[in-house]
C-alpha cells in the first residue's frame, strides 16, 4: 500500500479537526450531530418531492432561504 504524502495526510487531519469543530458547534448550541443530520435529510427530501411544482415554486426559494439562514447558525 502507498504511503500517504504529507499534504495528503495534512489534508485528512484537516477535514477531522473542521468536522470535529463543526460537530462541537452544533452541540454548543444544544443540538446533537445526528439531529442536524435529520433535519438536513428531511430538508433533501421535502425539496425532493416539491421540485417541478410551479404552485409551490415560490414557496420553496423561500423556504431554502430559511434553510440556508438556519444552517449558516450552525456553520
Amino acid at each position: 500500500m502507498a504511503d500517504l504524502g504529507d499534504e495528503d495526510r495534512n489534508v485528512d487531519y484537516e477535514a477531522i479537526q473542521d468536522k470535529q469543530k463543526f460537530q462541537k458547534e452544533i452541540e454548543a448550541m444544544g443540538m446533537q450531530q445526528d439531529q442536524f443530520e435529520e433535519i438536513e435529510r428531511e430538508f433533501k427530501i421535502f425539496l425532493e418531492e416539491i421540485v417541478g411544482n410551479e404552485n409551490l415554486e415560490t414557496f420553496r426559494q423561500q423556504y431554502q432561504n430559511i434553510h440556508d439562514t438556519l444552517k449558516s447558525t450552525y456553520e
